[in-house]
């Protein structure tokens, strides 16, 4: 028995759908700009070739599949860079907050899309009030942590809430969004 062209494959003509996004840009790019983010973000830190190969590999890993695990790659890499190595100015740390933010959000834009998949600009401006908000309490915990970093005191305890920090600021990113 073979199905027909029409709903729940009944028989009966197949009709074409046409659906009106209005300015929209493909899945492809964004996972572009996440890559490209991505690997921003961990060239500003990436002082040796393992952290500059570590934070391309990250990158890739969120580009190609842009769910919690690649993510998870990004910020791992980036927040083990960032402990083990030397100080950063403010500046760096702020482009690698903004860049691996950036990439995460337009990974998530793209997760469970085609490369082809499209993607409304308008979603991209609703999110936006969101992006920029996450942004800045990103660039001010970064400001935080050069201001503390740079007075050479050792203080374990803002390690431990730094990382209990990003932790949960990663989750708020990739929690699901509930389905209606």
């Amino acid at each position: 028995m073979s199905g027909g062209g029409g709903p729940l494959g009944l028989p009966g003509r197949r009709e074409r759908v046409v659906l009106e996004v209005g300015r929209a840009t493909r899945a492809w790019v964004l996972r572009l700009v996440a890559l490209l983010a991505g690997l921003g973000a961990t060239a500003l830190i990436g002082e040796t070739t393992a952290g500059l190969v570590l934070g391309a590999l990250a990158a890739v890993a969120l580009a190609a599949v842009p769910r919690a695990i690649g993510a998870a790659a990004l910020l791992a890499v980036s927040a083990t860079v960032l402990l083990v190595g030397e100080p950063r100015d403010p500046l760096t740390l702020a482009g690698t907050v903004l860049g691996t933010h950036l990439a995460i959000v337009a990974a998530r834009l793209a997760e469970g899309l085609p490369l082809r998949g499209i993607v409304a600009l308008a979603v991209l401006r609703e999110r936006a009030p969101t992006l920029l908000l996450a942004q800045g309490v990103g660039q001010a915990c970064a400001l935080a942590a050069f201001a503390v970093r740079s007075t050479g005191a050792v203080l374990p305890w803002v390690t431990v809430g730094a990382l209990a920090a990003v932790t949960a600021l990663a989750w708020w990113l990739l929690r699901s969004v509930p389905q209606d």
